[in-house]
């Protein structure tokens, strides 16, 4: 990733297919801050692990992730799936 890259996602605040792809090979824990629009109760910090990357039927780039930590309107942590957008 170059710093162009990593300038575009701080200001788009959203993560590239570079920066998904990238985090799933090396297989990190990342940290990111989810904003569900459609439930207030589901936006927060949350620390999660990537496993596929893809697109919805409604047509969203989607990522399913094992959350380890953080923020959660399920309560406990366990397999998400995320609009990447969000």
């Amino acid at each position: 990733m170059n710093l162009y890259n990593i300038a575009e996602s701080l200001i788009l605040e959203v993560a590239s297919r570079g920066d998904i792809m990238d985090g799933m090979q090396q297989k990190r824990i990342m940290e990111l801050y989810y904003d569900d629009n459609e439930d207030p109760g589901g936006k927060g910090r949350r620390w999660i692990q990537m496993y596929c990357y893809g697109v919805s039927l409604a047509g969203n780039d989607v990522v399913r992730v094992y959350q380890v930590g953080g923020d959660t309107k399920t309560i406990e942590p366990g397999w998400k799936l995320f609009r990447v957008e969000e």
